[in-house]
């Protein structure tokens, strides 16, 4: 379950996703991502919501995710009990980094 912090864990408030901000997520994604054929390890939910707010101002962690789910991007976790996500999503204009160590 996604909630506006991100996917739902230990202390989530459970609020809402809002429409508009997934809407300028779904904008920014469709301007400035492109979808790899690895997981980004480098860049989480987290990460990529900060870089749509240079352009759209505040989105949540959680309205990251469904617009990039909705966009078609596999989820990942990030880490365990993480409210983050990462996703097969790298820069447009930019080489995936290799995988490194096994990383998955």
């Amino acid at each position: 379950m996604v909630h506006a912090r991100g996917v739902c864990v230990d202390g989530c408030d459970h609020e809402p996703v809002d429409a508009g901000h997934v809407e300028k997520c779904i904008a920014w994604i469709r301007h400035h991502a492109k979808r790899g054929s690895v997981p980004n390890r480098w860049t989480t939910s987290y990460g990529w919501k900060h870089e749509v707010e240079r352009e759209h101002g505040y989105v949540s962690n959680g309205s990251l995710i469904v617009a990039a789910i909705r966009e078609g991007y596999t989820p990942h976790e990030a880490g365990l009990g993480s409210p983050n996500l990462c996703f097969n999503m790298w820069p447009a204009g930019a080489a995936e980094i290799p995988l490194i160590r096994g990383l998955r």
